[in-house]
Order: structure tokens, then C-alpha cells, then sequence
């Protein structure tokens, strides 16, 4: 290889704290993490979209740990995405709880 390889410093992830941050998946495993890391990182305001929501007692207390920091909203929800003759639809049951 010739040359040397440079590599950038990183550079610290900061969210802006009037910003609002929808997470995929984010009330348990690698979504609650990410939405974890968030709310360390200056995001002030979380909406954690889920099928079941919380399913642990430790799930539940990062939750209520988040909470005592920024607003979380979590919001259950199902998607379905059916095929018509010509176009796909998406359908959608969204509940939502402050």
C-alpha cells in the first residue's frame, strides 16, 4: 500500500435539545441502547416506536431513567404493507402514551 492512511479525529455526536427523535424499535434491545445514548448526548425529546413496548422490569427502569432526564413518549405500533392490483398500501395502528 503506498502512502499513509489518514484517519479523521472523531468528532462527538451531540443532538440538538429542541429537536425531537423518533427510534425505531427503541423500547427494548439495540433501540432502547441507541435511544439511551441519545439522552446522554443532548436529545431532549424521544417518541420510542414499538410493537409490544417495554417487555423486561429492567427495560421499563431505563425508561423511567430516561424520563427523570427528557420526554419520552412511547408509541405502539403496527404496520402492514398490502399489495393492491397497482400499488402497495400501508396501514398503520398507532397508540401513543405521554
Amino acid at each position: 500500500m503506498e502512502g499513509d492512511v489518514k484517519i479523521a479525529p472523531p468528532v462527538k455526536i451531540q443532538f440538538k435539545e429542541n429537536g425531537s427523535y423518533l427510534v425505531t424499535g427503541g423500547a427494548s434491545g439495540f433501540g432502547l441502547a441507541v435511544a439511551e445514548w441519545m439522552s446522554s448526548r443532548g436529545a431532549k425529546n424521544l417518541i420510542l416506536l414499538s410493537r409490544s413496548g417495554t417487555k423486561t422490569e429492567q427495560e421499563k427502569a431505563v425508561v423511567d431513567r430516561m424520563r427523570a432526564k427528557v420526554n419520552v413518549v412511547m408509541a405502539k405500533a403496527m404496520f402492514q404493507i398490502k399489495k393492491t392490483s397497482n400499488a402497495f398500501l400501508l396501514k398503520s395502528n398507532l397508540q401513543c402514551r405521554l
